[in-house]
């Protein structure tokens, strides 16, 4: 079921959720254990360590741009409209270039 979100009314996802500064924020809208989707924003230079563990992880940029980085190896940049789709089992790092805000959308087979 698909919660925090308005039944019957076309919104701007981008706009249901704020900066804070120096802070991550999140809205979930889905969170079962075998899909979950979630908005997240982070003021510039914050970042966060997520592990993907047997999940694909499809994550989209609504505004700013982000650094995505694989087991600290390989690095993306992420800017807004663009997507990024990450296989299963690998921990990943997210870093805000700038404000930022992007929703990760991941499921499990």
């Amino acid at each position: 079921m698909i919660k925090n979100f308005p039944k019957n009314e076309a919104v701007q996802l981008r706009n249901m959720l704020m900066y804070s500064p120096s802070q991550s924020l999140t809205k979930t809208f889905v969170d079962s254990p075998d899909f979950s989707m979630i908005m997240h924003s982070l003021w510039h230079d914050g970042e966060m360590i997520l592990s993907a563990d047997d999940r694909d992880i499809f994550i989209t940029c609504m505004e700013g741009a982000l650094i995505v980085s694989l087991q600290n190896k390989e690095l993306y940049i992420v800017r807004q409209g663009e997507s990024l789709l990450i296989e299963t089992d690998q921990e990943y790092r997210i870093i805000a270039k700038q404000n930022c805000k992007f929703l990760i959308i991941n499921t499990r087979d």
